[in-house]
């Protein structure tokens, strides 16, 4: 999965549109709208921006394991360039 997907589901899971996390986050919609549905990699600071306000809808228990399927399993999932 991509990073824009794995937003997708927890945007799904809370029941947020792209309005919903651009209001939380202060990213502009249409720039939110390309890193989820394709298009732009969003920045390191986009990222984090994005799983903090995600994290902050959920149990402090589910902290690491949301942060790492956003962040870290789309690193290790990322097709390899370098051939």
């Amino acid at each position: 999965m991509t990073t824009g997907e794995q937003i997708k589901v927890y945007m799904d899971e809370l029941g947020w549109d792209v309005m919903d996390l651009a209001r939380e986050t202060n990213i502009h919609f249409l720039r939110l709208n390309r890193i989820i549905y394709g298009g732009v990699e969003p920045t390191y600071n986009q990222i984090m921006i994005i799983v903090n306000k995600i994290t902050k809808q959920y149990p402090l228990d589910q902290h690491w394991t949301i942060y790492q399927s956003i962040v870290v399993q789309t690193i290790f999932e990322a097709p390899n360039d370098t051939k």
